[in-house]
């Protein structure tokens, strides 16, 4: 029996060389996975704080030890990674673009040159499938987004993204007058005003803008395009009362 648990074997059980088993004993506190017998902080896992961890999906040790998500802003730990799920009050569907198809529903401003949709870059990184529009440097490449119900808008409104370089989104309420086509006019002015370039090499929340829409308004046009030098847009969204764009339902 003394042989039989040798060598380091010191979990689950060993032959005890006449047809049977004896136990090598239990694992727990910080190494609490049995894996060939060894007692084990298991694949996937880290020792954080004197307790293993699943650093895969651990909301307060994503990725590595006291490396947090922000829950309170709608990111959660998937794969060791922050990921920012965009919420359900967004008036932008796709705004995500977690496929090309979601290009279709914004117009272009450039003729539908200088930009293009990615799956190898991700303002999360969390699934294999979601991307980001990529726009080249120095070509002025714009995409445009307009917002109407058929009817009359009121209340504040929020429009932010996620980006990296130079890239920055203009919005503006409007009212449609007859004869026009929607979105084209801009009759209660540009009162979102700039989300501007975060300049970032790396992706970054940018500072996100909010306006309250004046008497009439029945359109928000919004237009996202390149300021010299190239980057990357993803993640936005147009909310209507509440400041974020992620996380809640």
């Amino acid at each position: 029996m003394a042989q039989a648990c040798i060598n380091g074997q010191n979990c689950n059980t060993a032959s005890d060389g006449c047809g049977g088993t004896i136990p090598c004993g239990t694992c727990g506190g910080s190494t609490p996975d049995c894996i060939s017998n060894i007692c084990t902080c298991g694949s996937g896992k880290k020792v954080c704080s004197g307790v293993c961890t699943n650093t895969n999906t651990d909301n307060a040790n994503c990725g590595n030890c006291s490396m947090f998500c922000d829950t309170g802003n709608g990111q959660s730990c998937t794969n060791g990674k922050c990921c920012t799920k965009q919420s359900g009050r967004s008036l932008i569907p796709g705004g995500g673009f977690d496929n090309s198809a979601t290009l279709g529903n914004w117009g272009t401003g450039s003729g539908g040159t200088g930009y293009m949709w990615t799956n190898s870059d991700d303002a999360d990184g969390c699934t294999a499938s979601s991307g980001s529009i990529k726009f080249t440097a120095g070509v002025g490449g714009t995409i445009t987004y307009c917002y109407r119900t058929g009817g009359s808008l009121s209340g504040t409104y929020h429009l932010g993204m996620k980006s990296k370089g130079n890239v920055g989104c203009n919005a503006g309420f409007g009212i449609d007058l007859p004869g026009d086509q929607p979105c084209q006019s801009s009759g209660g002015g540009m009162i979102l005003g700039l989300v501007g370039p975060t300049g970032s090499s790396n992706w970054a929340d940018n500072i996100s803008q909010s306006g309250t829409a004046p008497a009439g308004t029945n359109n928000i046009f919004i237009s996202c395009f390149e300021q010299g030098g190239g980057g990357s847009m993803d993640q936005i969204y147009l909310n209507a009362g509440a400041a974020t764009g992620f996380g809640a339902p």
